[in-house]
């Protein structure tokens, strides 16, 4: 057992398998190659336990509800709901999760999962959480949905432009 344990190790820091819960594993796209096997975020499993992340932005979410709301309740149920809802993407940009370091700053994941409550004055619940990338949920606190999506439109038909011609 300890000779295979170490040979799965060695796939996975080769960037030939990658591992997509306990004692579930699956071959690397040979497209990113490593990179790409290295910063995929583990996905939330059916009849699997939470990936430390996913476990993370839960616990997280139920101690602010308790804090501020006197305990309103923001479940595992919850979070794989809005999981399953997304497809391991943002759900307003849909750019797939992705662990991606960038820059030297605190936040330096940008495409990491982010549980967004889409009205701020409301707790941590599945009506009103969506799953977005780590910069949109930036975003979408500084200036707000209209703004974001005025942004993302214009960029969308800037880009379409500059490619026509």
């Amino acid at each position: 057992v300890k000779r295979h344990a170490w040979a799965l190790v060695r796939l996975q820091a080769g960037g030939h398998i990658r591992k997509i819960g306990p004692g579930l594993y699956e071959i690397a796209s040979t497209a990113g190659g490593e990179a790409e096997a290295r910063d995929a975020v583990l996905p939330i499993l059916p009849d699997q336990p939470l990936p430390t992340w996913a476990r993370q932005m839960r616990q997280r979410a139920a101690w602010r509800n308790l804090k501020r709301w006197q305990g309103e309740a923001f479940d595992e149920a919850d979070l794989r709901a809005l999981w399953d809802a997304c497809g391991g993407r943002c759900m307003l940009s849909g750019l797939a999760f992705r662990l991606t370091e960038v820059g030297s700053g605190a936040a330096r994941r940008p495409y990491a999962p982010s549980l967004d409550r889409i009205d701020a004055t409301l707790p941590y619940s599945r009506a009103n959480c969506r799953l977005v990338l780590q910069a949109v949920n930036f975003a979408l606190n500084s200036f707000g949905d209209d703004v974001f999506l005025e942004m993302a439109r214009a960029t969308t038909e800037h880009m379409n432009r500059e490619g026509a011609e």
